[in-house]
């Protein structure tokens, strides 16, 4: 009976064991950010978040006896990529028994630990009973290679949950859905399911109307309302989208209209049969009066076209006589002025030639000289204007093309290399090794002499 009540135990532990492990069962998640209160490391006095706080591990408590103290021991493990030294202070405590009070006693101590490594932290309490290390007493200030400090905090962490739809998880892809609400890609189809377009195919035999909904086709009675023609029984409708009724076959209309077209004809046929001889001979009676009527006004307008044609001829040969003739003397004398002002001409088209060009290049030097000056203030505006450099902080440039700190002027690469490596002996300098002024990586810089510093850069006297 006993591992029948185990087995049942454990059938029910493992779906809920597996539920936690499982990731979030859902298409669409979000980024949540909260709040978590606990101890962090912080620089120094200010509120500036530095990481987490070190990790304590394996208190070991021992017993006291007539032979010795009680021992007791944990460890510090440095999770950081740099060598620390820390001032630890620690609480052991002893219970009251019939051989003495209640003791606890304070320690303090400075500990180095190396980068990734652990140190392990022991020593003995005197007295009979046993013994263990206050872990919620215990507090510690990192000295090296930072000042920090651990304090009790909140700090900002984000956490994926599921995309949250009117106050529940959104709905998948593919599933059912009335509105764009509910869906967590924010389209409810027009086939009524999540999707990523709100135009899809139909399912179940409908069709799509309008692109705006799927809807049956052929269901609609005559007199229903409809939203697309098609939903009629009849396939037909009026203004108002109400159904109608199916007109009569196709055929019955062509045999009807047929009928009534060879009625008509053959009444028209009998009935103006009589008319068409006399009709047709008034008609060719008067077209012959027209056509002579035609022809003799054509042969008045023609004559009278032609004498007027020949008057103009001659009237225009006389004048193209005239012109000839003042043409040459103008030509003769246009030939002697030329001769006698060629000079003067051609000096004084040169000279203003020559002016338009000076005029020219004036300009062009005036237009080259204020792009220039708005070229360098543009390039001395953004090198004066503050910004976050690749290791975080806020910097312009000076003229030498170096990053410094906006206030106090000072070089940025020497505070990054003081803040790593200490301060800058003396006699040396820091130098870019890929000589790029702005790659203030740690890893670029290298401390070097004075001189060859000066002498690389051709800057020695």
């Amino acid at each position: 009976m006993r591992e029948l009540i185990i087995f049942i135990f454990i059938l029910i532990l493992i779906p809920l064991v597996t539920a936690i492990d499982d990731p979030l069962d859902c298409q669409y998640t979000e980024v949540e950010t909260y709040q978590e209160f606990g101890s962090f490391l912080y620089f120094g006095d200010s509120d500036r978040y530095f990481g987490p706080q070190l990790n304590l591990s394996n208190f070991q408590g021992g017993y006291g006896n007539i032979d010795g103290g009680c021992k007791y021991s944990f460890i510090i493990n440095n999770p950081f990529s740099e060598d620390l030294i820390l001032n630890i202070t620690y609480y052991v405590f002893m219970p009251a028994n019939i051989l003495h009070g209640e003791k606890k006693e304070e320690h303090n101590r400075q500990i180095e630990i190396e980068r990734y490594s652990s140190a392990k932290v022991n020593g003995e309490l005197g007295g009979i009973g046993g013994c263990s290390v206050l872990e919620d007493e215990i507090s510690y200030d990192i000295t090296e290679p930072y000042e920090l400090t651990l304090k009790k905090g909140f700090i900002l962490k984000n956490k994926t949950i599921c995309k949250q739809c009117n106050g529940q998880s959104c709905k998948d892809d593919n599933e059912k859905c009335s509105f764009d609400s509910e869906c967590g890609s924010g389209i409810c189809s027009i086939a009524k399911y999540c999707a990523k377009t709100k135009v899809v195919p139909c399912i179940d035999g409908t069709k799509n109307c309008n692109d705006e909904i799927c809807l049956i086709p052929s269901v609609k009675k005559n007199g229903e309302a409809y939203s697309c023609m098609w939903e009629c029984e009849s396939g037909l409708g009026n203004d108002d989208k109400v159904c109608k009724r199916a007109p009569p076959p196709w055929w019955v209309w062509v045999l009807f209209f047929v009928i009534m077209i060879l009625i008509i004809s053959i009444s028209i046929y009998y009935s103006r049969r009589s008319k068409i001889d006399e009709t047709r001979k008034k008609i060719m009676a008067d077209m012959k009066k027209k056509q002579k009527e035609i022809i003799a006004r054509t042969l008045e307008e023609q004559e009278g076209i032609l004498s007027s044609t020949v008057h103009k001829k001659e009237h225009l040969e006389s004048q193209i006589d005239k012109l000839t003739k003042d043409i040459e003397t103008k030509n003769t004398e246009l030939k002697k002025a030329k001769a006698e002002k060629g000079d003067l001409v051609k000096t004084r088209d040169d000279n203003k030639v020559l002016r338009e060009h000076i005029a020219v290049i004036k300009r062009r030097l005036e237009r080259d000289k204020e792009n220039l000056e708005e070229t360098r203030k543009k390039l001395e505006e953004e090198r004066l204007t503050p910004y976050l450099n690749k290791q975080g902080h806020k910097v312009i440039r000076n003229e030498d093309g170096y990053e410094i700190f906006p206030d106090s002027r000072n070089l940025f690469h020497l505070w990054w290399w003081k803040i790593h490596h200490g301060p800058v002996k003396w006699g040396y300098q820091i130098h870019h090794k890929n000589r790029k002024k702005l790659d203030n990586r740690i890893e670029n810089l290298e401390e070097i002499e004075k001189e060859e510093h000066e002498e690389m850069h051709g800057r020695r006297k």
